[in-house]
């Protein structure tokens, strides 16, 4: 149905082999592209986290399928993974995102796979490019480690129960983990929006969704382990060389800094008990006993 609720023209398409499923939250200025890129080598299926913008307009106005379902911050976890895998009709599925572009060579390379049924996980070469710039922090020819992701999947062969935020995805069978090579035609480009405010506050909610992520499995964040993952950051800024070294690259450094501070903290306070309410608890005792002390004075 389009958005006036008329039938859609059924379409064909390239692959039928796998389902697109696209994530998206508040996706308004990006929806339309990703889609119309897309929409002509798979069937989409939109899975909106409740938008409050007009993203699931867009996406119903292309003839996509919308399906609102909440997700707790972050799609990696074993629960929402696994509901959306039973959403489609498909064996294979490929997780579109809106912030990711997949080559036309690795789309069809996808169809190879699902066709033949030769992987049940594909791990991909990813760069990242953030305000239109190759940042060999996170990939690329001078990165200190090469960044891989998995977004093609066989639901019937995906470990769920080891999905975990920041973890690589793996098949139930190890054999069935297919790595591609950093060929150009299979490099997906990751173009990330970036500026101070809006990451800042990207950041603190992603930070208290680790956070918890991190306390329901017992992996706490220390002080030593976060005092490492700085550390890291640093090695892989010194070690993109002085070429790279600009005002973009350190941000991105210190953008990766504060979050793992925020979540060190957010980890500290939950175990401590220093939480907001905390806080408010004890400012409320402390203005009842001021204004006590006032009432000795004749106030």
């Amino acid at each position: 149905m389009n958005q006036n609720g008329l039938p859609v023209a059924m379409r064909t398409y390239l692959y039928d082999s796998y389902t697109m499923v696209l994530p998206t939250y508040n996706e308004q200025a990006r929806v339309r592209r990703v889609i119309e890129y897309y929409q002509a080598f798979a069937p989409i299926i939109v899975i909106d986290n409740f938008s409050s913008d007009s993203t699931a307009e867009i996406a119903r106005e292309l003839g996509v399928k919308v399906i609102q379902y909440k997700n707790p911050g972050t799609i990696q976890t074993p629960e929402w993974m696994r509901h959306i895998a039973s959403l489609v009709i498909t064996d294979y599925f490929l997780m579109l995102s809106c912030s990711e572009f997949i080559p036309a060579a690795l789309l069809q390379k996808f169809n190879e796979i699902a066709t033949k049924r030769s992987a049940d996980v594909v791990s991909c070469v990813r760069d990242s490019y953030t305000c239109g710039e190759l940042i060999p922090l996170w990939g690329g020819k001078f990165a200190a480690i090469e960044a891989r992701i998995e977004r093609f999947f066989n639901r019937k062969g995906l470990d769920f129960d080891k999905i975990v935020i920041h973890g690589h995805f793996t098949p139930l069978q190890e054999n069935r983990l297919l790595k591609l090579p950093r060929d150009r035609q299979y490099v997906i480009a990751h173009l990330r929006d970036f500026d101070a405010e809006s990451h800042i506050k990207k950041m603190t909610e992603y930070a208290r969704v680790e956070a918890q992520h991190r306390k329901s499995r017992e992996r706490t964040l220390t002080c030593p382990k976060l005092a490492e993952l700085f550390l890291r950051e640093v090695l892989r800024f010194l070690h993109i060389g002085p070429t790279h070294w600009n005002m973009i690259s350190l941000r991105e450094v210190w953008a990766r800094m504060v979050m793992h501070t925020l979540i060190y903290w957010l980890g500290w306070e939950d175990r401590s008990g220093m939480t907001i309410e905390h806080s408010r608890e004890k400012s409320r005792q402390l203005w009842h006993t001021l204004a006590l002390s006032q009432k000795d004075k004749g106030c």
